[in-house]
């Protein structure tokens, strides 16, 4: 594949984060008001500056952490996501959900998951952050469009980043068997693979990729791919 047909699909990939967390700019409703009978959703959307820690467990459940902040948190719920609005930095909502298969952040916020299902989705708009604690299996697919950083450790048999901006997925902590690696901007990766890695670079991004991955790279700019074991294979 050319090398601007990769950024085509780079280009396309960010302007998805819009799509898929596009719920939040619509109202939502208290917790006091929502109703969690249904089935538990399996993915989670955060939209403005607050923060959302999830836990796994086999009950459905949500607590807004009791502040002034708090108030001002919406929820919107249909049958596969639940969408946290509004409040601000102070503002903490505690969630269990039994399985977790996507994670989407539109703004300045913070999620944090414990775990995470094989082949999920992360999405990132803006200066958000997302905290991964421990995944396992699948392909983890990530986009960041912005400032945004994605954190993550654990094991997954293939990583798909795109980043479009100065976004950061720093994850050293994670060990992928593949990788396909897109960065149009400033943005940075770290990560350890074992197997092949595909990155393709427009700007001053940089990757680095620990363990003994065998690295190809396409790149337009003055950013940087440093595989580790072509380094001490230089040495």
């Amino acid at each position: 594949m050319r090398l601007d047909e990769l950024f085509r699909n780079l280009g396309e990939l960010a302007g998805t984060i819009g799509a898929q967390i596009k719920h939040g700019a619509m109202p939502g409703v208290p917790l006091g008001e929502l109703d969690l009978t249904g089935p538990a959703p399996c993915e989670l959307s955060l939209t403005g500056p607050g923060r959302v820690v999830v836990s796994q467990g086999e009950l459905f459940r949500i607590d807004v952490q009791q502040s002034a902040a708090a108030e001002a948190v919406r929820f919107q719920l249909d049958e596969t996501r639940l969408g946290v609005v509004g409040g601000d930095r102070d503002a903490v909502v505690k969630v269990t959900l039994p399985a977790l298969k996507g994670v989407a952040v539109a703004g300045s916020g913070r999620i944090t998951v414990d775990t995470l299902e094989p082949g999920a989705d992360v999405s990132i708009a803006g200066s958000g952050r997302v905290e991964l604690a421990e995944i396992a299996g699948g392909t983890l697919a990530v986009s960041i469009a912005g400032s945004g950083r994605l954190y993550a450790d654990g094991r997954v048999d293939a990583l798909e980043l795109s980043i479009a901006g100065s976004g950061s997925c720093d994850a050293e902590g994670l060990t992928v068997g593949k990788a396909a690696v897109h960065i149009a901007g400033s943005g940075d990766a770290i990560f350890t693979c074992n197997g092949h890695v595909s990155a393709s670079l427009m700007g001053s991004g940089n990757v680095i990729v620990r363990g003994s991955a065998r690295c190809t790279v396409h790149g337009v700019g003055s950013g940087t791919v440093m595989c580790e074991r072509e380094r001490e294979s230089a040495d």
